[in-house]
């Protein structure tokens, strides 16, 4: 498959790997993240020009007003290097209805990522030396 470049990004002193996406069509970034039952969570201005995050925008109280009872977004299509998929259903990172500590919450409240229900029946690898990542 091709490769996808990665960027290891640290948030609250933890490594991720961000990669390139299209959601829509529009250029956005997403954190693979293997640790989620989820296909994807997308947060709600997606598609949008990326803004620099400080530690302090990942590490303020929730604020539980900002809570949508919609817990799942549909988009058109969702790309991941050769791979599209259409009519997809995601969670919305402001949904009410995910049980996850708020800090956690803080994080993809600030980021898309993809989960493992994409990956679950792919081949993945990671070139760390070359920041690339290959799905097949």
């Amino acid at each position: 498959s091709m490769p996808i470049p990665m960027e290891e990004v640290n948030i609250l002193e933890n490594i991720f790997y961000e990669i390139p996406i299209l959601i829509n069509g529009k250029e956005d970034t997403a954190i693979i993240d293997f640790g989620t039952k989820k296909l994807a969570v997308i947060r709600a201005n997606y598609g949008n020009a990326k803004f620099e995050l400080t530690e302090k925008d990942y590490l303020n109280p929730f604020d539980k007003s900002l809570l949508e009872w919609r817990s799942y977004i549909n988009i058109e299509s969702l790309q991941v290097g050769n791979f599209v998929l259409e009519n997809v259903k995601c969670q919305n990172s402001k949904g009410r209805l995910m049980n996850i500590p708020d800090i956690v919450r803080n994080v993809i409240f600030y980021n898309n990522t993809i989960g493992i229900e994409f990956f679950k029946d792919k081949i993945v690898q990671f070139d760390f030396e070359n920041n690339l990542f290959y799905v097949k």
